[in-house]
């Protein structure tokens, strides 16, 4: 692909999963794709994010999310100033699997990014809240910089305090129109949290306020399957990293702990999520 934007060349630290790129001022920029995941503070000027569908105008305070498979570029700049904060949240690890338990992180990091339309996928932060999460950002390009002891560590630290900022700022002033991706997000963050064991529609519907039908709808809408194909792909997902970072553990091992009850329903739902079986998969990855 034309503009693809590879992890390496932003990241160049495998401990250190977080970088801060300063766009003073952004340039125009063509249609591009990354490897990486960014999250994008808009702190002065105004511009224009356009995608293959829309055209979405920026201004200070707008803070959004975007995953590497979204192309996107800029135009029309008026003095547009931002800063990406490139990030790879399976790098970063159990720390930040913690904020997957909330759900406003679920629903600004995940659901906004993915499904948020062109006047709803931002956070807007006023002008109070933008100077205390540009306060974050300023430390971490000092430890970035001066690179002191322990700087990985507050670097970590800083962006983890940012990320549960800025979610709380989204759970306090979200877009008009996300009551519903509140509401799926809560059952994100349940799932998040129990995911290995046996999950029923019935108290997905309970602690989220909807009908069962609702749901299944809802995540049609906002994740292209069903809720158990979630859950299932979920455990996979679980499954292949502790297969890569658990080599001696037995397959059947780590699908009794990723909630499969029976070794060769997971072997299948594994292939079928990846496209290799456990054994493969884990091969591949430990030569």
């Amino acid at each position: 692909m034309d503009n693809y934007l590879k992890t390496l060349d932003f990241i160049h630290d495998a401990s250190l999963p977080v970088t801060v790129v300063r766009r003073d001022p952004q340039p125009p920029y063509p249609l591009h794709a990354h490897e990486f995941s960014e999250l994008v503070i808009v702190y002065e000027g105004s511009g224009v994010q356009f995608n293959e569908h829309q055209r979405t105008e920026l201004n200070a305070g707008d803070v959004f999310v975007l995953h590497g498979k979204m192309k996107h570029g800029y135009c029309e700049l008026h003095n547009l100033k931002l800063v990406n904060i490139i990030f790879d949240l399976e790098c970063i690890g159990s720390p930040l699997a913690e904020l997957r338990l909330f759900p406003s992180f679920n629903a600004l990091f995940s659901l906004e990014p993915e499904y948020g339309d062109a006047d709803g996928h931002k956070l807007k932060l006023s002008e109070a809240r933008l100077m205390e999460a540009m306060r974050y950002v300023e430390q971490i390009e000092k430890e970035t910089q001066e690179k002191n002891s322990g700087y990985r560590l507050m670097i970590i630290a800083l962006f983890m305090q940012l990320i549960a900022y800025l979610s709380r700022c989204y759970e306090k002033a979200p877009p008009a129109r996300a009551e519903a991706i509140m509401k799926l997000s809560r059952i994100l963050s349940y799932i998040e949290k129990n995911y290995s064991s046996p999950l029923k529609l019935k108290q997905m519907a309970k602690i989220s306020g909807m009908s069962e039908s609702s749901i299944i709808r809802a995540f049609h809408k906002y994740t292209g399957r069903s809720p158990i194909d979630y859950v299932i792909s979920l455990r996979v997902q679980r499954a292949s990293v502790l297969l890569n970072k658990f080599p001696d553990k037995s397959i059947a091992e780590i699908a009794f702990e990723t909630g499969f009850s029976d070794s060769n329903y997971f072997s299948r739902q594994f292939r079928k999520n990846t496209g290799l079986s456990p054994r493969d998969y884990r091969t591949a990855r430990n030569p």
